[in-house]
Protein backbone atom coordinates (compact mmCIF):
# COMPACT_ATOMS: atom_id res chain seq x y z
CA UNK A 1 0.00 0.00 0.00
CA UNK A 2 1.28 3.47 -0.86
CA UNK A 3 0.12 6.14 1.48
CA UNK A 4 0.46 9.78 2.28
CA UNK A 5 -0.93 10.15 5.78
CA UNK A 6 -3.63 11.22 8.17
CA UNK A 7 -3.52 15.06 8.22
CA UNK A 8 -0.86 16.03 10.72
CA UNK A 9 -1.21 12.74 12.57
CA UNK A 10 0.81 10.29 10.56
CA UNK A 11 3.42 7.56 10.84
CA UNK A 12 6.51 8.66 12.72
CA UNK A 13 10.26 8.32 12.34
CA UNK A 14 12.64 8.22 15.30
CA UNK A 15 14.29 11.51 16.37
CA UNK A 16 17.35 12.21 14.26
CA UNK A 17 18.76 10.11 11.45
CA UNK A 18 22.17 9.07 12.75
CA UNK A 19 23.25 5.64 14.01
CA UNK A 20 22.42 6.36 17.64
CA UNK A 21 18.86 7.25 16.66
CA UNK A 22 18.51 3.89 14.94
CA UNK A 23 20.04 2.10 17.96
CA UNK A 24 17.55 3.79 20.30
CA UNK A 25 14.71 2.88 17.98
CA UNK A 26 15.93 -0.71 17.74
CA UNK A 27 16.13 -1.03 21.52
CA UNK A 28 12.56 0.22 21.77
CA UNK A 29 11.38 -2.19 19.09
CA UNK A 30 12.98 -5.30 20.59
CA UNK A 31 11.11 -4.67 23.81
CA UNK A 32 8.00 -5.97 22.02
CA UNK A 33 7.72 -9.41 23.67
CA UNK A 34 5.49 -10.94 21.01
CA UNK A 35 7.94 -10.19 18.21
CA UNK A 36 10.96 -11.17 20.29
CA UNK A 37 9.45 -14.53 21.20
CA UNK A 38 8.36 -15.19 17.63
CA UNK A 39 11.85 -14.34 16.37
CA UNK A 40 13.52 -16.76 18.77
CA UNK A 41 11.10 -19.57 17.95
CA UNK A 42 11.31 -18.91 14.22
CA UNK A 43 15.11 -19.01 14.07
CA UNK A 44 15.32 -22.20 16.14
CA UNK A 45 12.59 -24.13 14.31
CA UNK A 46 12.32 -22.71 10.81
CA UNK A 47 15.70 -21.19 10.10
CA UNK A 48 16.43 -17.78 8.59
CA UNK A 49 14.24 -18.25 5.52
CA UNK A 50 11.37 -19.41 7.69
CA UNK A 51 11.14 -16.00 9.34
CA UNK A 52 9.17 -14.85 6.29
CA UNK A 53 6.31 -16.96 7.63
CA UNK A 54 6.10 -15.12 10.96
CA UNK A 55 3.97 -11.99 11.09
CA UNK A 56 4.75 -9.08 13.42
CA UNK A 57 2.60 -6.19 14.72
CA UNK A 58 4.72 -3.81 12.62
CA UNK A 59 4.66 -2.33 9.13
CA UNK A 60 7.75 -1.69 7.04
CA UNK A 61 8.07 1.92 5.89
CA UNK A 62 10.19 2.61 2.80
CA UNK A 63 10.47 5.26 0.07
CA UNK A 64 7.50 4.95 -2.25
CA UNK A 65 7.20 5.81 -5.94
CA UNK A 66 7.29 9.41 -7.12
CA UNK A 67 4.59 10.63 -9.50
CA UNK A 68 5.00 13.51 -11.94
CA UNK A 69 1.79 15.47 -11.43
CA UNK A 70 2.17 16.93 -14.92
CA UNK A 71 1.12 13.51 -16.21
CA UNK A 72 -1.99 13.12 -14.04
CA UNK A 73 -3.52 16.61 -14.15
CA UNK A 74 -6.02 17.83 -16.75
CA UNK A 75 -5.79 20.34 -18.33
CA UNK A 76 -2.24 19.18 -18.98
CA UNK A 77 0.59 21.71 -19.42
CA UNK A 78 1.18 22.83 -22.99
CA UNK A 79 4.90 22.24 -22.69
CA UNK A 80 5.88 19.41 -20.39
CA UNK A 81 9.45 20.02 -19.31
CA UNK A 82 11.22 18.80 -16.22
CA UNK A 83 9.04 17.27 -13.52
CA UNK A 84 6.81 18.13 -10.57
CA UNK A 85 7.06 15.03 -8.39
CA UNK A 86 4.72 14.20 -5.55
CA UNK A 87 6.50 11.88 -3.14
CA UNK A 88 5.08 8.93 -1.22
CA UNK A 89 5.94 6.36 1.40
CA UNK A 90 5.43 2.63 0.86
CA UNK A 91 3.96 0.51 3.65
CA UNK A 92 3.97 -3.28 3.67
CA UNK A 93 3.24 -5.81 6.43
CA UNK A 94 6.49 -6.71 8.18
CA UNK A 95 7.43 -10.33 8.73
CA UNK A 96 10.13 -11.30 11.19
CA UNK A 97 12.89 -11.43 8.58
CA UNK A 98 12.15 -7.89 7.38
CA UNK A 99 11.93 -6.83 11.01
CA UNK A 100 15.58 -7.84 11.47
CA UNK A 101 16.87 -6.55 8.12
CA UNK A 102 15.31 -3.11 8.66
CA UNK A 103 17.80 -2.38 11.44
CA UNK A 104 20.67 -2.49 8.96
CA UNK A 105 18.89 -0.52 6.22
CA UNK A 106 18.85 3.26 6.83
CA UNK A 107 16.18 3.66 4.15
CA UNK A 108 13.58 1.56 5.93
CA UNK A 109 11.81 1.80 9.27
CA UNK A 110 9.60 -0.46 11.36
CA UNK A 111 6.44 1.32 12.52
CA UNK A 112 3.94 -0.17 15.00
CA UNK A 113 0.75 -0.80 13.07
CA UNK A 114 -1.34 0.84 15.79
CA UNK A 115 0.41 4.15 15.06
CA UNK A 116 -0.77 4.00 11.45
CA UNK A 117 -4.26 2.59 11.66
CA UNK A 118 -6.76 3.06 14.50
CA UNK A 119 -7.59 -0.30 16.04
CA UNK A 120 -11.31 0.24 15.49
CA UNK A 121 -10.89 0.43 11.70
CA UNK A 122 -10.49 -2.59 9.46
CA UNK A 123 -7.87 -2.40 6.69
CA UNK A 124 -10.60 -1.74 4.11
CA UNK A 125 -12.14 1.00 6.26
CA UNK A 126 -8.74 2.61 6.74
CA UNK A 127 -8.08 2.44 2.99
CA UNK A 128 -11.40 4.17 2.31
CA UNK A 129 -10.57 6.88 4.84
CA UNK A 130 -7.16 7.62 3.31
CA UNK A 131 -8.76 7.65 -0.15
CA UNK A 132 -11.22 10.27 1.10
CA UNK A 133 -8.32 12.27 2.46
CA UNK A 134 -6.65 12.14 -0.95
CA UNK A 135 -9.87 13.32 -2.62
CA UNK A 136 -10.07 16.21 -0.19
CA UNK A 137 -6.45 17.20 -0.81
CA UNK A 138 -7.19 17.27 -4.55
CA UNK A 139 -10.19 19.53 -3.98
CA UNK A 140 -8.20 21.95 -1.83
CA UNK A 141 -5.38 21.97 -4.39
CA UNK A 142 -7.85 22.86 -7.15
CA UNK A 143 -9.26 25.74 -5.09
CA UNK A 144 -5.82 27.14 -4.22
CA UNK A 145 -4.42 26.84 -7.75
CA UNK A 146 -7.50 28.29 -9.45
CA UNK A 147 -7.58 31.25 -7.06
CA UNK A 148 -3.87 31.87 -7.63
CA UNK A 149 -4.58 31.91 -11.37
CA UNK A 150 -7.32 34.51 -10.89
CA UNK A 151 -10.45 32.33 -11.11
CA UNK A 152 -13.36 32.86 -8.71
CA UNK A 153 -14.04 29.80 -6.54
CA UNK A 154 -16.94 29.37 -4.12
CA UNK A 155 -16.30 26.84 -1.34
CA UNK A 156 -18.13 25.40 1.62
CA UNK A 157 -17.15 23.13 4.50
CA UNK A 158 -18.88 22.45 7.79
CA UNK A 159 -15.95 21.55 10.01
CA UNK A 160 -13.45 18.76 10.64
CA UNK A 161 -15.05 15.48 11.66
CA UNK A 162 -13.17 13.14 13.99
CA UNK A 163 -12.98 9.68 12.44
CA UNK A 164 -11.04 8.02 15.24
CA UNK A 165 -8.38 8.53 17.89
CA UNK A 166 -4.88 7.21 17.30
CA UNK A 167 -3.07 4.96 19.76
CA UNK A 168 -1.86 6.96 22.78
CA UNK A 169 -3.73 10.14 21.87
CA UNK A 170 -4.05 12.62 24.73
CA UNK A 171 -7.38 13.66 23.22
CA UNK A 172 -8.95 10.46 24.56
CA UNK A 173 -11.76 11.42 26.93
CA UNK A 174 -11.99 14.89 25.39
CA UNK A 175 -12.83 14.16 21.75
CA UNK A 176 -14.68 11.17 20.31
CA UNK A 177 -15.48 9.69 16.92
CA UNK A 178 -18.19 11.68 15.19
CA UNK A 179 -17.34 15.02 16.82
CA UNK A 180 -17.23 17.88 14.32
CA UNK A 181 -14.67 20.54 15.21
CA UNK A 182 -16.00 23.95 14.18
CA UNK A 183 -13.66 26.27 16.10
CA UNK A 184 -10.22 26.34 17.69
CA UNK A 185 -10.27 29.28 20.07
CA UNK A 186 -11.82 32.05 17.98
CA UNK A 187 -10.66 30.56 14.67
CA UNK A 188 -13.43 29.01 12.54
CA UNK A 189 -12.67 25.53 11.21
CA UNK A 190 -14.13 24.66 7.80
CA UNK A 191 -11.88 21.79 6.77
CA UNK A 192 -9.57 19.14 8.18
CA UNK A 193 -6.53 21.06 6.98
CA UNK A 194 -7.83 24.15 8.81
CA UNK A 195 -7.69 22.11 12.02
CA UNK A 196 -4.12 20.99 11.33
CA UNK A 197 -3.08 24.59 10.67
CA UNK A 198 -4.78 25.85 13.83
CA UNK A 199 -3.06 23.20 15.93
CA UNK A 200 0.36 24.33 14.70
CA UNK A 201 -0.09 27.60 16.63
CA UNK A 202 0.09 25.65 19.91
CA UNK A 203 2.90 23.81 21.68
CA UNK A 204 3.06 20.28 23.08
CA UNK A 205 1.65 20.32 26.59
CA UNK A 206 -0.83 23.10 25.82
CA UNK A 207 -4.56 22.63 26.25
CA UNK A 208 -6.22 23.75 23.04
CA UNK A 209 -9.75 25.24 23.30
CA UNK A 210 -11.98 23.45 20.81
CA UNK A 211 -15.66 23.90 19.95
CA UNK A 212 -17.33 20.76 18.66
CA UNK A 213 -20.74 19.78 17.38
CA UNK A 214 -21.63 16.60 19.24
CA UNK A 215 -24.97 15.04 18.48
CA UNK A 216 -27.63 17.75 18.52
CA UNK A 217 -25.61 20.17 20.66
CA UNK A 218 -22.39 22.17 20.74
CA UNK A 219 -19.70 21.78 23.39
CA UNK A 220 -16.47 23.53 24.27
CA UNK A 221 -13.63 21.27 25.38
CA UNK A 222 -9.97 21.70 26.30
CA UNK A 223 -7.87 19.20 24.37
CA UNK A 224 -4.37 18.40 25.72
CA UNK A 225 -1.75 18.25 23.00
CA UNK A 226 1.05 15.75 22.65
CA UNK A 227 4.23 15.92 20.58
CA UNK A 228 5.64 14.13 17.57
CA UNK A 229 8.53 11.73 18.25
CA UNK A 230 10.35 13.09 15.19
CA UNK A 231 9.68 16.72 16.11
CA UNK A 232 9.18 17.28 19.86
CA UNK A 233 8.38 20.95 19.29
CA UNK A 234 5.43 20.19 17.03
CA UNK A 235 2.03 19.74 18.70
CA UNK A 236 -0.39 17.03 17.67
CA UNK A 237 -3.91 16.05 18.68
CA UNK A 238 -3.64 12.39 17.75
CA UNK A 239 -6.83 12.02 15.72
CA UNK A 240 -7.86 11.03 12.20
CA UNK A 241 -10.08 13.69 10.64
CA UNK A 242 -11.94 14.44 7.41
CA UNK A 243 -13.77 17.55 6.27
CA UNK A 244 -17.50 17.39 6.95
CA UNK A 245 -19.55 18.20 3.80
CA UNK A 246 -16.88 19.82 1.64
CA UNK A 247 -17.87 21.29 -1.75
CA UNK A 248 -16.69 23.92 -4.23
CA UNK A 249 -17.82 25.55 -7.46
CA UNK A 250 -15.58 26.87 -10.23
CA UNK A 251 -15.98 27.77 -13.91
CA UNK A 252 -13.02 25.54 -14.87
CA UNK A 253 -13.05 21.75 -14.79
CA UNK A 254 -9.89 20.19 -13.36
CA UNK A 255 -9.26 16.47 -12.96
CA UNK A 256 -6.48 14.58 -11.18
CA UNK A 257 -6.03 10.86 -11.76
CA UNK A 258 -4.08 8.88 -9.17
CA UNK A 259 -4.34 5.24 -8.10
CA UNK A 260 -3.34 3.45 -4.90
CA UNK A 261 -2.24 6.61 -3.10
CA UNK A 262 -4.01 7.86 0.01
CA UNK A 263 -3.67 10.72 2.45
CA UNK A 264 -3.37 14.48 2.25
CA UNK A 265 0.26 15.48 1.84
CA UNK A 266 0.26 15.73 -1.97
CA UNK A 267 -1.80 18.93 -1.87
CA UNK A 268 1.11 21.29 -2.51
CA UNK A 269 2.42 19.40 -5.54
CA UNK A 270 -1.07 18.91 -6.96
CA UNK A 271 -1.64 22.66 -6.77
CA UNK A 272 1.61 23.41 -8.60
CA UNK A 273 0.67 20.99 -11.37
CA UNK A 274 -2.84 22.41 -11.68
CA UNK A 275 -1.55 25.99 -11.75
CA UNK A 276 0.91 25.14 -14.52
CA UNK A 277 -1.79 23.41 -16.56
CA UNK A 278 -4.47 26.11 -16.36
CA UNK A 279 -2.08 29.04 -16.86
CA UNK A 280 -0.07 27.45 -19.66
CA UNK A 281 3.20 28.44 -17.99
CA UNK A 282 6.37 26.37 -17.73
CA UNK A 283 7.08 26.52 -14.01
CA UNK A 284 10.07 24.18 -13.86
CA UNK A 285 12.11 25.45 -16.79
CA UNK A 286 13.17 21.86 -17.43
CA UNK A 287 14.22 21.16 -13.83
CA UNK A 288 13.02 18.30 -11.66
CA UNK A 289 11.15 19.51 -8.59
CA UNK A 290 9.80 17.24 -5.85
CA UNK A 291 7.96 18.03 -2.65
CA UNK A 292 5.40 17.32 0.01
CA UNK A 293 2.96 19.31 2.11
CA UNK A 294 -0.69 19.67 2.94
CA UNK A 295 -2.61 22.75 1.84
CA UNK A 296 -5.33 24.77 3.51
CA UNK A 297 -7.99 26.63 1.57
CA UNK A 298 -6.04 29.83 2.29
CA UNK A 299 -2.95 28.38 0.62
CA UNK A 300 -0.95 27.66 3.78
CA UNK A 301 1.42 24.70 3.60
CA UNK A 302 1.11 22.30 6.53
CA UNK A 303 3.44 19.76 8.08
CA UNK A 304 3.53 16.08 7.17
CA UNK A 305 5.25 12.88 8.26
CA UNK A 306 7.40 10.39 6.42
CA UNK A 307 9.61 13.23 5.16
CA UNK A 308 12.86 11.27 5.44
CA UNK A 309 11.57 8.50 3.17
CA UNK A 310 10.19 11.07 0.74
CA UNK A 311 13.57 12.78 0.46
CA UNK A 312 15.16 9.41 -0.31
CA UNK A 313 12.56 8.84 -3.03
CA UNK A 314 13.07 12.30 -4.51
CA UNK A 315 16.83 11.83 -4.70
CA UNK A 316 16.43 8.44 -6.37
CA UNK A 317 14.27 10.14 -9.03
CA UNK A 318 16.95 12.75 -9.70
CA UNK A 319 15.11 15.73 -8.21
CA UNK A 320 17.13 18.93 -7.95
CA UNK A 321 14.80 20.73 -5.53
CA UNK A 322 12.67 19.39 -2.68
CA UNK A 323 9.86 21.59 -1.32
CA UNK A 324 8.95 20.94 2.30
CA UNK A 325 6.74 22.57 4.97
CA UNK A 326 8.59 24.91 7.34
CA UNK A 327 8.16 22.59 10.32
CA UNK A 328 9.72 19.66 8.45
CA UNK A 329 12.81 21.54 7.25
CA UNK A 330 15.30 20.10 9.75
CA UNK A 331 14.21 16.52 9.09
CA UNK A 332 14.44 16.97 5.32
CA UNK A 333 17.87 18.59 5.53
CA UNK A 334 19.15 15.77 7.74
CA UNK A 335 18.00 13.17 5.19
CA UNK A 336 19.25 14.99 2.10
CA UNK A 337 22.57 14.03 0.57
CA UNK A 338 22.30 15.85 -2.77
CA UNK A 339 18.86 17.41 -3.36
CA UNK A 340 18.47 21.07 -2.43
CA UNK A 341 15.82 21.51 0.28
CA UNK A 342 13.64 24.63 0.48
CA UNK A 343 10.99 25.27 3.14
CA UNK A 344 7.78 27.03 2.12
CA UNK A 345 4.97 28.42 4.28
CA UNK A 346 2.45 29.14 1.52
CA UNK A 347 1.59 28.18 -2.04
CA UNK A 348 2.83 31.59 -3.17
CA UNK A 349 6.19 30.80 -1.54
CA UNK A 350 6.35 27.57 -3.52
CA UNK A 351 5.60 29.38 -6.79
CA UNK A 352 8.35 31.88 -6.04
CA UNK A 353 10.96 29.21 -5.23
CA UNK A 354 10.18 27.11 -8.32
CA UNK A 355 10.19 30.16 -10.59
CA UNK A 356 13.56 31.22 -9.20
CA UNK A 357 14.97 27.78 -10.01
CA UNK A 358 13.60 27.98 -13.55
CA UNK A 359 15.08 31.45 -14.02
CA UNK A 360 18.51 30.16 -13.06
Amino acid sequence: MTYEEVPGEAPKVPPGSGPWARVRHWLQVIEAPVVWAALAIGVSTLGWAGLNMIETPYSLERPGPVVDVQAVVEPAPRLRHGALYLTTVMLTPAHAREWVISYFDPKSLMVPRDELQPRTLTPSQYARMTAQMMDESKTVAKVVALRAAGYPVAISGQGAQVQDLLEGSLASGHLMSGDIVVKVGDTPIQTATDLVAATSAYKPGDSMPVTVRRGAGTEEVKVPLGAYPDNPKRARIGIAVLTHVFAFETPVTVTIKTDDIGGSSAGLMFALGIYQGITGTDLTGGHRVAGTGTLTIEGKVGGVSGVRMKVFGAEAAGAELFLVPMENLAEAQAASTKVRVEAVATFDDALRVVRALAAG
